[in-house]
């Protein structure tokens, strides 16, 4: 698939959902990107020097008072922490931030979800604390940074496996892009406060060497039929919504490349699927379809007020553009 006929794809996905978005705001997304209504339920959480526990409706994040063990005032980004102190659950930690609220005691922050395309063993890392903006593009920075990785291997297995040299190049070039990503949305965290750290620029990944070309195709169509495609998506809608200019400027330029990647994930599908024997797809199939499942399981909470102005869609706009996304790329996987 080329980035032109997703980028359409896209596009017809956001216009098909702005009326339902707007119907959940009670207002016009295009002028406003605030909701109406009670704001999301905050996290619980557990007693200082207590063993994490997750509340069962955490789906992306959970928030705790800082364990004894770690100088609230000097939180290390040492590698290791996040493991160390975030409680453990099924979706991969991506970052962990200690948040400081000027009226209460600082807590940790411990995220799981994310979109886009992450690599095999990625290390979670635990980020400075700073204002919610400038926190968020800094996780955001790590994982563009990890998206490098995650080309990189891509690129070297294609190449192992004898993929078309078109498909070796795109996934070259995208690599490249998410370097750049990584440094804009460095940026962007220092512009609203938080200082991302060197881990945006090398994360730290495990991943296993020869793997077969049924993990590679299972990898792709997890990570980048599905989250990578959302996350161009989102992308695309927060190039509209964010009611800061720098933002949106930002979400343009990411919005059009993520296009571009995303489309190279089908491309790398349309390619591999037919090299597997008919239980290797049906694997694979299965695969894309408990990664719909697990995406929008995660959408079900409305994003927090303190980064409004990111323009993100609402729990119920991201999974109304979520199911149709998904109903418009199905028919791509039996192509």
């Amino acid at each position: 698939m080329n980035d032109a006929a997703l980028r359409h794809i896209l596009r017809s996905v956001i216009a098909v959902s702005m009326p339902v978005a707007t119907a959940a705001c009670g207002g016009n997304l295009e002028e406003s990107d605030t909701r109406a209504g009670d704001p999301a339920p905050a996290t619980r959480a557990v007693p200082v020097c207590s063993s994490a526990s997750l509340p069962a409706d955490t789906k992306c994040a959970v928030s705790l008072q800082l364990p004894c063990s770690i100088d609230r005032d000097a939180f290390s980004v040492e590698s290791g922490v996040c493991e160390r102190f975030c409680p453990a659950k099924g979706d991969a930690l991506s970052y962990c931030t200690v948040a400081r609220d000027p009226s209460a005691e600082p807590y940790l922050s411990c995220l799981y979800c994310a979109s886009g395309r992450r690599p095999e063993g990625l290390v979670a890392v635990a980020t400075p604390g700073g204002a919610p903006l400038g926190v968020h593009f800094a996780g955001m920075a790590h994982l563009e940074a990890s998206s490098v990785l995650a080309f990189m291997s891509l690129r070297a297995e294609l190449v192992s496996f004898a993929a078309p040299h078109e498909l070796v190049d795109r996934a070259a070039r995208a690599a490249h892009d998410e370097i750049r990503h990584a440094r804009a949305t460095a940026d962007l965290a220092r512009r609203f406060g938080a200082e991302p750290g060197p881990w945006s620029a090398t994360p730290t990944a495990s991943r296993r060497a020869d793997r077969s070309l049924e993990e590679i195709a299972t990898e792709n169509a997890v990570e980048g039929c599905v989250r990578e495609t959302y996350g161009a998506l989102v992308a695309q809608w927060q190039a509209r919504q964010a009611t800061d200019a720098s933002i949106r400027y930002a979400m343009r330029l990411i919005a059009r490349d993520e296009a571009r990647h995303a489309a190279l994930a089908w491309s790398v599908d349309e390619w591999i699927r037919p090299l597997l024997d008919a239980a290797g797809r049906a694997r694979v199939q299965a695969a894309f379809e408990r990664a719909i499942v697990e995406l929008r399981a995660e959408l079900g909470a409305d994003p927090d007020p303190a980064i409004a102005a990111l323009g993100l869609p609402s729990a119920e706009a991201a999974r109304h553009l979520l199911d149709v996304l998904a109903e418009s790329l199905r028919p791509l996987c039996a192509a």
